[in-house]
């Protein structure tokens, strides 16, 4: 996939390609969930999600990196201990 999305103008390509490893990034931030890997690996692949968002040139993805930045120390608890309220948040019943 990589090298077709090189093999593309760079116009389209590059942004595809820097939005899918924006999104790997996240991947790879939220499976540290547990694994207490220490705040210095927490800020890198925070850093790197961010850049690639900024670099990313796409409204969606710079809307993404806000969102994570305004929920970052809920999903820093998450990662810390593993604990999160999404099945409760699921269950709210709408009146």
């Amino acid at each position: 996939m990589i090298n077709d999305l090189q093999a593309l103008p760079k116009k389209i390509g590059r942004p595809i390609l820097t939005a899918w490893n924006a999104i790997e990034d996240l991947l790879d931030l939220l499976s540290l969930a547990r694994a207490h890997p220490g705040p210095a690996r927490h800020r890198r692949l925070l850093f790197r999600f961010y850049d690639r968002c900024a670099s990313s040139g796409l409204p969606k993805f710079e809307r993404l990196a806000d969102t994570v930045e305004t929920w970052w120390s809920e999903i820093l608890a998450f990662l810390r201990t593993g604990i999160t309220h999404a099945g409760s948040e699921g269950t709210k019943c709408c009146r």
